[in-house]
């Protein structure tokens, strides 16, 4: 015999998935948007910092001042603290001079020749690094940042989207869950109609008030139940 199913289950379970799919869609897109404008930012970031520096080198080389270590260079936001580790570094590949916490060697060791942003290992972690040439000087600007800075952001994110996402796909559940009922409802009602139905009551079922896909099985049925009546009566008469 045929297993029933419940079709108003049926219709609550898909709705649920189908939404659960599309919200965990958009939520990969917002973050792909999100990584993306924030790579920029920090990379802009990197390019500033690197033209403010080599700016400084430029006058510490002019006066021979280019002996001593400096602090890192900071960038400051509300919640929390980007690091931006710098080196100044010589025609010969000597650093020259350097942040505190950056590596004793160049980032990017194979003499570049364009202004450019790297992707390096460098003691032992990955860095994001803009290399900045001076015009006139044989010196150059090589700034990092750790790429676990950017992707510590992305987890932020990320934590911060997911229990309001949760939070809507769970009132999501509840509103097409009570959307359903309502909508099952003039079904029910027309089945119990169908249902208190005797061997001597074959008169229509009303279609008032029902929807159209109601209104058109409950027509149909009625169709029926006039020829059966008219079966009937002419059995009697005979």
């Amino acid at each position: 015999r045929p297993l029933h199913y419940s079709l108003r289950r049926r219709l609550i379970v898909t709705t649920l998935l189908s939404s659960l799919v599309c919200g965990l869609a958009c939520v990969a897109m917002v973050m792909v948007i999100a990584w993306n404008e924030t790579s920029d930012t920090f990379d802009s970031a990197l390019e500033e910092g690197a033209r403010l520096t080599l700016s400084l080198g430029a006058a510490m080389a002019r006066d021979d001042a280019l002996e001593r270590d400096e602090d890192r260079v900071r960038v400051d936001r509300a919640d929390k603290r980007v690091s931006l580790y710098y080196q100044l570094v010589g025609d010969d590949g000597d650093v020259l001079r350097r942040a505190r916490g950056a590596p004793d060697e160049p980032f990017v060791e194979n003499d570049p020749d364009d202004d450019e942003f790297y992707n390096v290992w460098a003691d032992g972690r990955l860095w994001r690094v803009y290399v900045l040439k001076h015009d006139d000087l044989d010196l150059e600007v090589q700034i990092g940042q750790h790429w676990d800075d950017r992707n510590e952001l992305l987890s932020e994110t990320i934590e911060a989207l997911a229990w309001p996402a949760l939070a809507l796909w769970l009132a999501l559940g509840f509103i097409n869950g009570w959307v359903i009922r309502k909508s099952l409802q003039p079904l029910e009602s027309a089945a119990r109609a169908i249902a208190q139905k005797s061997p001597d009551d074959l008169t229509a079922v009303s279609v008032d008030g029902q929807s159209t896909e109601v209104a058109a099985m409950l027509a149909a049925l009625n169709t029926v139940l006039i020829r059966l009546s008219g079966a009937l009566k002419s059995e009697r008469r005979f």
